[in-house]
């Protein structure tokens, strides 16, 4: 059938405009998921930021009030004493004033050597070597009993310590430890800096 002229160009008209439409949504959508990735990024970005504040201020308030608890001499010299004389009940007694004190979720104290003396996190521990041990990390954990579960909300790398097999192996080992001692076995790292390291911590959680 033939169609009269002013179908063809209704027709013709139509299909122009369904393109153009077409196209346009296409552009827009583009628009609006490089803008939603844009966001996103900047979300991360901030949230990071202020997890590393948050992070930074905390060790900076434990390091003042460590520094000024260790000038008083009456204080020191009680723990130096109960270091001496292997009174390891005394000892313990000091680090829950100084977890106290400082308002840190745990104090452990090590002689002149490195060796473990008292840890108010786990009290029966002690005598293990720390000395050759170096600090590569900081870690913000809260256990949620009820729920049986071990969050950690940040988890922190220092400059300069590179993301190994044997590294997350070791951090996921001490953090499942952790966990089961708190009775909260289910451990859910929530973020960490480096990004990638959270996932492979989870990961290497959960095969164990």
């Amino acid at each position: 059938m033939k169609l009269p002229l002013g179908t063809k160009i209704f027709l013709g008209t139509a299909l122009v405009v369904v393109a153009v439409l077409a196209a346009a949504l296409l552009v827009t959508k583009g628009q609006a998921d490089r803008a939603a990735d844009a966001a996103s990024e900047r979300a991360v970005r901030a949230t990071r930021a202020a997890i590393q504040d948050a992070l930074d201020g905390r060790s900076h308030t434990l390091r003042q009030l460590t520094a000024a608890l260790v000038q008083v001499p009456a204080y020191v010299s009680r723990i130096g004493e109960s270091l001496r004389g292997s009174d390891r009940a005394n000892l313990l007694d000091q680090v829950d004033e100084l977890r106290s004190q400082t308002g840190a979720d745990w104090v452990l104290v090590t002689d002149g050597a490195g060796v473990l003396k008292a840890w108010t996190a786990q009290r029966n521990v002690f005598d293990e070597d720390f000395s050759r041990g170096a600090l590569i990390g900081r870690l913000d954990p809260k256990a949620h009993r009820k729920e049986q579960r071990f969050e950690v909300k940040a988890l922190h790398l220092e400059p300069g310590v590179a993301v190994t097999d044997e590294l997350v192996a070791d951090v996921a080992g001490a953090l499942h430890k952790c966990a089961v001692w708190h009775k909260t076995p289910e451990v859910d790292v929530r973020w960490s800096d480096p990004p990638e390291l959270a996932a492979l911590v989870q990961r290497a959680i959960e095969r164990r």
